[in-house]
Order: structure tokens, then sequence, then C-alpha cells
């Protein structure tokens, strides 16, 4: 009968419910490092964007690199893959790109389980805030700070079957 329940994730009856364990903490290389790699990506779809708006005109229309409407061209190309690098992906995959290619994933600080759509939004503006105003800060005054490891309650943690380096 023990067996029965140990084949389905439950403890057998009169034993303990196992503690959860949540998964490592990635380490500071591995959550800046991903963070690099999404920016990379975001601002090589504005890129993008800009060029193929210059790209559509014609030679004798083409407007100066300050001209504001290719200017909200290459924003809004940024800002729409970083939606759909930060949100839509980490929705549907529990990580970006860059989590990918450095081997973390979202989990909720609770449970370890996949985190809803609010909280993977909300992480998303709070990103955009602490990577325009606190992180500059403190790269101006020396200091060692962190991003907080649970945004919103949401954590980045090593994907399961990886080591910490």
């Amino acid at each position: 009968m023990s067996s029965y329940f140990a084949a389905r994730g439950f403890p057998p009856p009169g034993q303990p419910e196992p503690v959860f364990t949540p998964p490592p903490v990635a380490g500071r290389g591995r959550r800046y490092g991903g963070a690099v790699i999404d920016a990379a990506v975001a601002f090589a779809a504005g890129l993008v964007s800009g060029f193929v708006y210059l790209a559509s005109l014609p030679v004798e229309d083409v407007p100066a690199l300050s001209d504001p409407k290719l200017l909200l061209r290459i924003v809004a190309g940024l800002v729409a893959m970083s939606f759909l690098n930060q949100v839509i992906l980490t929705l549907l995959t529990r990580r970006s790109i860059g989590k990918l290619f450095v081997g973390t994933c979202l989990t909720r600080t609770t449970d370890d389980k996949r985190p809803g759509p609010w909280r993977v939004f909300v992480r998303w503006i709070t990103g955009i805030a602490y990577a325009c105003t606190i992180a500059p800060l403190d790269i101006l005054t020396a200091g060692y700070g962190l991003a907080p490891d649970d945004f919103t309650g949401v954590r980045i943690v090593l994907r399961p079957g990886l080591r910490q380096r």
C-alpha cells in the first residue's frame, strides 16, 4: 500500500508531509548575466524596428537620426520585445531568453510554482524602474548592493539539475 502513495507523490499513511525545500537562489553572475542578455535582445529588436522603418521610406524621405518618429519606432520595438521576452515568454516557460542561456528560471518564493501573470508583469515594470534608477546610482557610488531576490514574491533560482558555481 505504501508504494501506491509513493508512486503518486504522497507520503504513506501515518508519515509526515515532506518539508518544502526551495531550490537555491541564483548567484550574482547568473542573475546579472541573464539581465544583460535580455537587455541586449531588447535593444537589438529596437534597432531592427528603426532600421525597418528607415528601409520602408523612399530615399528622399529618410529622416535624420534625431527624428522623433524614428526614435519612437526604436523605443516601441524595444518595449515590445522586452514585454514579449520578460512577460509572455516567462509566463509560458518560466524563463526569458537571458535566463535560458544562463540556466535560471523564475519561481514563486512561497511554493516554487509558476508565477502568475500579475506577478510577472509587476516584476517587469519594477525591474525597468530598478535598472533605470537604483542600479546606475549604485554603480556611481561604488556600491555592491544587489537587486532584491524576490521582486513581487518571485525569485530567480537555478534551473533544476544545475549546481551553483
